[in-house]
């Protein structure tokens, strides 16, 4: 299997923790010396969940997003028109879908779709949620309804294919 070009996948994952750690760190610092950036590091936290959640490791990535709840809902409260929760929602949805939970992803998506609706006018964010419903649906084996939740979200976003899921 290859993943980004390189027949390592578990050392393309621990550059990729790494790096994101290395994140979380530069945003603690700048907090520590008055500079908050809550959604930057809450959004280092969402990225080091993916990569958990495609390690199969659920405790690490429910504990990375836990971290990235915490500094969106700071976000939230410095700016109350934020759409932070929803990266949070989709990506709690993608474990749920992970660990075998599809009606659980389902609440998670749906929550995603409805701040990229109606708290912010963000399609790219609406297409995945719509997607991740997408998946719900195929795992429940509604393929009708996920091939119609699939091209509701290409329709919305024909290049959410080139940049992944997940």
């Amino acid at each position: 299997m290859r993943l980004f070009g390189s027949s390592d996948v578990e050392a393309n994952l621990t550059r990729a923790e790494t790096r994101f750690r290395e994140g979380v760190k530069i945003y603690e610092e700048l907090r520590e010396d008055g500079v908050p950036h809550p959604a930057a590091q809450g959004f280092q936290y969402e990225w080091l969940a993916k990569t958990y959640i495609l390690r199969g490791d659920f405790t690490a990535a429910e504990g990375a997003l836990s971290e990235m709840k915490v500094l969106f809902g700071e976000e939230l409260a410095r700016n109350p028109g934020s759409g932070a929760m929803a990266y949070y929602n989709e990506t709690f949805g993608r474990l749920e879908l992970a660990k075998g939970n599809p009606q659980e992803a389902g609440y998670y998506f749906e929550e995603a779709k409805r701040i990229n609706t109606e708290v912010v006018d963000y399609p790219n964010g609406r297409s995945r949620a719509i997607f991740g419903l997408a998946l719900v649906e195929y795992e429940l084996g509604n393929k009708e309804k996920a091939e119609s939740l699939k091209a509701e979200a290409y329709g919305i976003n024909p290049d959410l294919g080139h940049r992944g899921f997940i």
